[in-house]
């Protein structure tokens, strides 16, 4: 299944032949899609839409523009003479998030065909979330909302990295009355170090009395490294060798395979975990 980038245009092209493989036109052409968010098909059909084209005897062809993530469905339809059906789909990602790009991970594989990209992209994000699960970090610039039955005497711990200067977008609370506040900023202070990032007590303030309820405190804020660019090398050498691997193997065991190839993915990594084992 070919793979887009969110926004980019998938090229969806017919050939209509007659049983003897000779091209033909047939009476009508119609061509449907349904985006991954779309509840209902978009139909255009020849020589009323302009988006669907013909390039030469039945050969038709129409740019999708990809403006939802998820898996694309489309069909060509043709009825009269050359009246014949086929469907496909494709898959649309966003390249944003992701910390290293599609066309990396093919020169990686040494893979020049477009057929395996939907597999390479989905290798990639299982990656990136085998790496925040063994590291207990973010990646990419995310909004991480964590949840606390109370207020603790420690310092709170948040997921590195932070990279923005003001990273807690909120802090929230359910007050004595089961009421849900928004704490001022001046009642806490966040340690600067992005790596070992920690939300505290500003000095002079008292943490406020909560409800006596599961996630009575809610805070909101932004962790992750801000683009691909600025994420560690070693992390992305990890995130192509875990693609590597499992695009590889695609069975749960491999005959004869006495190692396992998980440790030099968390070899990659190890630096960045943020508790050690």
């Amino acid at each position: 299944m070919n793979a887009y980038d969110l926004g980019d245009l998938a090229h969806v092209t017919v050939a209509f032949t007659t049983s003897a493989g000779v091209a033909v036109d047939p009476t009508a052409v119609s061509f449907l899609y349904k985006m991954a968010d779309d509840a209902t098909w978009t139909t255009l059909v020849y020589g009323v839409d302009v988006a669907l084209v013909k390039d030469s005897v039945g050969n038709y062809h129409v740019d999708v523009p990809c403006d939802a993530v998820g898996i694309a469905f489309y069909r060509w339809v043709s009825t009269g003479t050359g009246a014949s059906a086929a469907q496909g789909q494709f898959l649309v990602y966003s390249s944003s998030a992701m910390a290293v790009m599609l066309g990396q991970a093919r020169a990686n594989l040494r893979v020049t065909q477009t057929e395996e990209d939907d597999r390479i992209v989905t290798l990639i994000l299982a990656a990136q979330r085998e790496f925040e699960d063994f590291t207990e970090r973010a990646l990419l610039s995310q909004t991480v909302v964590l949840y606390l039955d109370e207020f603790p005497e420690e310092p709170i711990r948040l997921k590195p990295p932070l990279t923005t200067t003001s990273p807690v977008t909120t802090l929230k609370y359910y007050d004595e009355n089961n009421a849900q506040q928004t704490l001022a900023a001046a009642y806490y202070k966040v340690n600067p170090d992005p790596e070992r990032p920690e939300l505290s007590l500003a000095y002079g303030y008292s943490w406020p009395t909560v409800y006596d309820r599961p996630g009575a405190i809610e805070i909101t804020y932004v962790a992750g490294w801000a683009n691909a660019t600025t994420v560690p090398e070693n992390v992305k050498n990890g995130i192509l060798l875990y693609v590597s691997h499992h695009f590889r193997a695609r069975e749960p065991m491999l005959v004869g395979q006495i190692s396992s190839p998980i440790n030099p993915i968390h070899d990659c990594w190890w630096n960045h975990r943020r508790v050690p084992v």
